[in-house]
């Protein structure tokens, strides 16, 4: 169906009401129902408005003030003399791309907002209230089906989510009927209870009524002795007017889409202790879900199956949405303050991994045999994603005892140099005048030991594991879990880890002052096809002494190999021109340990004379050589 077939014409409404701010559509459309001189059904308004086909209760809209079509909001901004742009505020697709993701919402297809409420934390059917609010002005507010809205910061109140006496969802929405208007063919009464009466009272065909419970009567929470509450709402409030958190430094649907993947860890594996300072009602509502969850694990363990593979019921946190305002208030404070910065503006991600630390350990220890999908699982993106990998890598603890959460990082942030900005090998004068020594004891060769103390430095710049560091130095994979724990093993067994951290962090600060660095990246980008440097026999004899000229065609790619080194500081088994030679001879190794004994001193001068050259030409902001910090 493309739209409603109108038999008659629209004509405005004689009564121009206008809005309450934050007012949501289907609200209004109750309050001008019940203003009009005459009494109407609202299904005689839906049908004057374009919006259904006929005035019969059995035709009315479902999933009433989610969405309208762009013929459908024309209709009705004409016939209720409105600004388009005024009414489109009053839907629900006003937060799309703000805290949720409506994409695939097609206003013409109920289907479609059906699939879209079980993929977002919305509410489709169902709403929040403020009874003060409603009693001021009768207005449901639209922010109310969010579940991120869960107080009244004018009124200091925590909000209500049901009716006390019918017991049911509030709102006026069916949920049988797919979020349509309830007893749309009657009277609307705002600020009462238009939902079924409670199971068993309800009356039959004509004769049926609604609750009638007044709303604006119902006693509220005070959360006036709750600030911490009270500020986390005004945050929320501003970020969805603002459609970005300024404390975050987040863009607010991602804010609000990290918002959601704690919430919903929270649900999964947090205690009452781990929320902070909640009033007694609140953690009340917590504790319930608490013993509901336990319930639901037991449950699960009962009906394992030791043959059969299963595990009874899941526990689908993430994708079923919190109705109760009073578990959300348990959950948004912790988790706002988790997406809260020591410096408002940009997240720290070494931070937000010792937040998240605990409620993976917990989860750890729950015998989570697929720990690492708990990252897809609740969703987590960006920051998030990248904090709880570092608590998974083990990343979290070098920063905690060596790197940027540790006593010897001064600012406790990232350093502002590059992973293009360190060599794969460490500069040989540092780490023989600092790190040397703190291996000495070792069997680590001073290679190896040089490309963890880099990998080290790497980590105190950008925010990856050790993994991920061998990738951007271009380093084997192996070192993550070989060289590197050997080598943070060595360190705390001859308790010189103090020692590392101050020396490292020493490191990083002399290179985060210098004012002109080489990039090591791009060198090794463009000297990829350096497989071969000419030394000819001239050369050789001006080297001053005689040296067998061996075969030309290795000395020439064992001289790329120096050569590449020198202006990369890598490891020669990097080399392009080496990895040639790798493919033919087991023995590369030692075949270039030859040539370093017997032709390199020789020949050096002539050789670092062409790296000073191509270094030149490759990094022309720093055309330096590697051996030291500042050579």
């Amino acid at each position: 169906m493309t739209g409603p077939l109108l038999s008659l014409p629209l004509i405005p409404l004689p009564l121009r009401l206008p809005p309450i701010e934050g007012e949501g559509f289907p609200s209004y459309l109750d309050r001008i129902v019940a203003q009009l001189p005459l009494p109407v059904a609202l299904t005689v308004l839906l049908y004057r408005l374009g919006l259904q086909e006929s005035e019969r209760g059995a035709e009315a809209r479902a999933h009433t003030g989610v969405s309208l079509s762009a013929q459908q909001l024309r209709n009705a901004a004409f016939t209720l003399r409105l600004p388009e742009e005024r009414l489109r505020a009053m839907l629900l697709t006003h937060f799309d791309g703000v805290a949720v993701d409506f994409r695939g919402l097609d206003p013409d297809d109920p289907d479609s907002a059906r699939r879209v409420g079980l993929r977002e934390w919305a509410y489709l059917v169902g709403s929040h209230y403020c009874p003060a609010c409603l009693a001021e002005d009768q207005a449901w507010r639209l922010a109310w089906r969010l579940p991120f809205s869960f107080a009244c910061v004018r009124h200091g109140a925590l909000l209500r989510d049901t009716c006390p006496r019918c017991g049911r969802r509030a709102g006026n929405l069916r949920e049988e009927y797919g979020g349509g208007p309830a007893y749309a063919t009657q009277k609307r009464q705002p600020g009462f209870c238009m939902n079924p009466p409670a199971t068993g009272e309800a009356g039959v065909g004509r004769g049926a009524r609604f609750c009638g419970q007044d709303l604006t009567a119902v006693p509220g929470l005070s959360l006036r002795r709750a600030p911490r509450l009270l500020k986390t709402q005004a945050r929320l409030d501003a970020a969805l007017e603002a459609r970005h958190d300024p404390v975050s430094g987040l863009p607010a649907l991602a804010f609000f889409q990290a918002l959601r993947s704690l919430c919903a860890l929270l649900l999964y594996v947090a205690e009452p202790g781990d929320l902070g300072p909640l009033p007694p009602k609140v953690l009340d509502a917590f504790g319930r879900h608490v013993e509901e969850r336990q319930h639901r694990l037991a449950q699960r363990q009962s009906e394992r199956r030791p043959q059969g593979g299963r595990s009874g019921p899941l526990m689908r946190f993430y994708g079923a949405t919190p109705t109760s305002a009073a578990l959300m208030a348990a959950l948004l404070p912790w988790a706002a303050e988790a997406l809260t910065p020591a410096q408002p503006g940009t997240l720290n991600v070494p931070e937000l991994a010792e937040r998240l630390r605990p409620l993976v350990e917990r989860l750890r220890a729950r015998g989570q045999g697929h720990l690492r999908m708990v990252a897809k699982d609740f969703n987590f993106q960006g920051p998030l994603l990248d904090a709880f990998h570092a608590v998974l890598s083990g990343r979290a603890g070098f920063d905690h005892r060596l790197g940027l959460l540790s006593p010897y990082a001064p600012a406790r942030r990232a350093y502002d140099f590059t992973v293009d900005d360190v060599p794969a090998l460490l500069w040989e004068d540092e780490f023989r005048a600092h790190f040397a020594p703190l291996f000495e004891d070792s069997d680590l060769g001073e290679r190896t030991s040089r490309a963890v103390c880099s990998l080290a430095l790497v980590r105190l710049s950008a925010l990856l594991p050790w993994e991920a560091a061998c990738a951007a130095l271009e380093l084997p994979a192996t070192y993550a879990c070989g060289a590197c724990n050997k080598a943070m093993g060595v360190l705390s067994s001859a308790q010189t880890e103090e020692a590392f951290a101050r020396a490292l962090h020493g490191l990083a600060a002399r290179l985060e002052a210098q004012p002109a660095r080489a990039n090591y990246r791009a060198r090794r980008e463009a000297l990829r096809d350096l497989r071969a440097v000419a030394v000819t026999a001239r050369e050789l004899s001006l080297a001053g002494s005689f040296v067998n000229p061996g075969k030309a065609a290795a000395r020439h790619q064992h001289s790329a190999a120096f050569v590449w080194e020198q202006i990369t500081g890598g490891d020669w088994r990097g080399a392009p021109a080496m990895r040639e030679r790798e493919k033919r001879t087991a023995s590369a190794g030692e075949l270039y340990g030859r040539f370093l004994d017997e032709k390199l001193p020789a020949l050096r001068p002539f050789l670092l004379e062409q790296a000073a050259a191509l270094a030149a030409g490759v990094d022309p902001g720093h055309p330096r050589l590697t051996r030291g910090l500042e050579s």
